[in-house]
């Protein structure tokens, strides 16, 4: 028996279900056509600041060193408050190092000429602009977002001080463009480039299939897309039985880590947070195993205090003890999210995060 985490050094946050952008291996996409957001992608809720300073004065936090803003059914320049949250950051520890993901393609140049000013007041910061190919290839990935217009506010937010890396997200439609990409990084002055494994579902499904089902526009009460879901539900189950034995090492629990989801809720990862927006086995999983036994409100932040939340048995007792656990749906059963994503083999072979080429990873900070 352990707790998850006594000193948490990165805080991850989702700090909305708002974004402007519809990616095809997003969660908040509906599947079943690529073609609009999942139904059940609540609309319009954000992250209030007094949360923030909530979590930022809690005792369990106190250790915070860096703050992630990841962007995962979020896009973290749409929230309405972004500005006031880093000033309360700020306030509270002037030496967070602070992380954006974005996919570039929100405001003017002049938001990110004044986001710029603001983040050259912490010691340490990065603003990652995920841009995945060029012109012609970038936003079929990245679908509603503008290639010239991401270019733009780049050059904006770097000419203004701002310390940004170009992150690239590999498909069989932009490989040959990864050359091309670092050379335009280095031109524009990112600091560094980022090369990153696709781990979505779209890579597999290929695009040609992608674009029939955006031809044929399914909707999800479809009968074509019931086929198509059951077949799906199937294959998850099967895979996660298959490796159920599978040793599981925790990626938030080596980045020493938690995660802030869009409603409030305080998780280990956006993974266990994802699986109750997904289609399919992980969803139904999720609720009989997180759900039904502790209750849909026992993270959070709205409800409860920071500490009162990693003080319940979720984090106190169950969580680490299920990593060597079998898979099932009592509280000390491995979670088949956890099989799916931090199972050494799927690690070692597509690691979380960027690749490592040429050396090590760099930021222009320690």
């Amino acid at each position: 028996m352990k707790n998850f985490l006594e000193k948490p050094k990165i805080l991850q946050l989702e700090i909305s279900s708002l974004c402007n952008a519809l990616c095809l291996g997003c969660v908040r996409t509906d599947i079943s056509n690529f073609n609009r957001s999942k139904p059940l992608i609540p609309k319009n809720v954000i992250v209030e600041p007094d949360t923030i300073k909530q979590i930022l004065n809690s005792n369990t936090m106190s250790s915070l060193e860096e703050l992630e803003f990841c962007g995962t059914i979020d896009e973290a320049t749409v929230h309405p408050f972004l500005p006031e949250i880093l000033d309360i950051a700020y306030e509270h520890n002037k030496d967070f190092f602070i992380k954006i993901h974005t996919n570039g393609s929100t405001r003017t140049t002049n938001y990110w000429k004044k986001l710029a000013n603001q983040l050259k007041k912490f010691p340490r910061h990065i603003v990652y602009f995920s841009i995945d190919g060029l012109n012609e290839t970038h936003s079929i990935y990245r679908q509603h977002t503008n290639f010239n217009k991401i270019i733009d506010n780049a050059k904006a937010f770097i000419n203004e001080g701002g310390h940004s890396i170009w992150q690239f997200l590999e498909f069989p439609w932009n490989k040959h463009q990864i050359d091309d990409a670092k050379k335009l990084s280095k031109e524009l002055k990112f600091h560094d480039f980022h090369l990153r494994y696709d781990r979505s579902v779209v890579t597999k499904t290929g695009l040609d299939t992608i674009k029939k089902l955006q031809e044929l526009n399914y909707k999800g009460t479809d009968i074509n897309f019931k086929d198509r879901y059951d077949k799906e539900y199937k294959r998850q189950e099967r895979r996660a039985s298959k490796r159920k034995d599978e040793p599981i090492k925790c990626n938030a629990l080596q980045r020493d880590m938690f995660f802030l989801s869009y409603d409030s809720k305080l998780w280990p990862c956006c993974f266990l947070s994802n699986a109750f927006l997904a289609y399919g086995f992980h969803k139904e999983y999720m609720e009989k195993r997180i759900t039904e036994n502790y209750g849909k409100d026992f993270n959070n932040l709205l409800k409860f205090s920071v500490d009162e939340i990693i003080n319940h048995r979720f984090f106190k007792e169950d969580l680490v003890d299920s990593f060597i656990d079998i898979m099932g749906y009592e509280k000390k059963n491995k979670i088949p999210k956890c099989i799916q994503t931090c199972n050494c083999k799927t690690l070692e072979k597509k690691p979380i995060g960027a690749r490592i080429e040429e050396g090590k990873i760099t930021t222009p900070f320690k």
